[in-house]
């Protein structure tokens, strides 16, 4: 069972990471590898809701979901 205390650090990582991702390049199959290995607390479905929901920058590859697909 896990402890209150260890479940907020945990909850606390995954944001954290969540943060990291929204702060990648996400241009290249590499980035999304590379947000893989980073962002290991987030697990496959994490990841896919936010590169789905994520509205790029101007410049920004517009088709991220699809890049997604290859790796989940």
């Amino acid at each position: 069972m896990r402890t209150a205390v260890g479940q907020s650090v945990n909850d606390v990582c995954c944001v954290l990471q969540a943060a990291d991702f929204l702060q990648a390049p996400k241009q290249s199959p590499d980035d999304i590898a590379a947000i893989s290995s980073t962002c290991y607390k987030l697990n496959s479905l994490q990841l896919r809701v936010l590169l789905e929901q994520y509205r790029p920058e101007p410049g920004e590859m517009p088709h991220i979901p699809q890049v997604l697909a290859i790796y989940y």
